[in-house]
């Protein structure tokens, strides 16, 4: 109440609740609000820690909730193209946080799990939508994990310098991130850009990384 009261008289606030829980993404591929394809994954490590972005995730089963929320929105909108309806899962039950009608940040995630939506965004517009009677494509696999790089670096710099930045949060322990950044190249683990087939984007990756940690280090001192 008091941060409130510092703002009031000077614009406009908005008191908005925090619900605890995991983030989890369904992503589609619609035709005029039909379901082609679909996905879903799981945020393991989200950058801001109090949410954001996602650095660490998980590619799990459909949930026939949360994927029938998805498309009763989409099938309203009558929506085209690719979208990501997100949730948080906590003990209330799901909550629908956003849709991202666009491509998302975890799109990786999707294609190394054997979901590939650019693919099949292409073949929608250049041969259009498949049959009526053509299922939903749901074939993916469930258990593959994938890291943003950068982001899950950032995290786990994040978590070392042990600021309790969120009173309303319960921060990671920092055994968490060292954790995490030995498990940095698991062999089982994917990463969004880093590839051995082709090295080139992610070694053009770690000067941007650098900068970040030069530059979160400078705000921790």
């Amino acid at each position: 109440a008091s941060q409130m009261a510092r703002f009031e008289s000077r614009c406009p606030v908005l008191l908005q609740e925090y619900y605890t829980g995991s983030g989890q993404g369904v992503e589609l591929l619609m035709h005029e609000g039909r379901p082609l394809a679909a996905f879903q994954h799981k945020r393991l490590r989200e950058v801001p820690i109090n949410g954001g972005a996602s650095a660490f995730r998980e590619s799990v089963a459909l949930d026939p909730a949360l994927y029938a929320h998805s498309v009763r929105l989409l099938e309203a909108l009558k929506w085209t193209g690719l979208a990501m309806v997100e949730f948080k899962v906590g003990a209330q039950g799901p909550k629908l946080m956003e849709i991202n009608g666009r491509v998302w940040g975890s799109l990786p995630l999707a294609v190394r799990s054997g979901m590939d939506f650019p693919a099949g965004l292409v073949d929608l517009y250049l041969q259009g939508p498949p049959s009526a009677t053509t299922p939903v494509n749901t074939d993916y696999k469930v258990g593959v994990r994938a890291r943003n790089l950068e982001l899950d670096i950032v995290w786990i710099a994040s978590v070392l310098q042990g600021k309790q930045r969120y009173p309303f949060l319960k921060m990671p322990k920092r055994y968490e991130a060292v954790t995490a950044f030995f498990e940095l190249f698991h062999p089982a683990y994917k990463f969004d850009i880093l590839s051995r087939s082709d090295l080139m984007p992610g070694l053009a990756e770690i000067p941007k990384i650098t900068r970040k940690l030069v530059a979160k280090f400078k705000d921790a001192a």
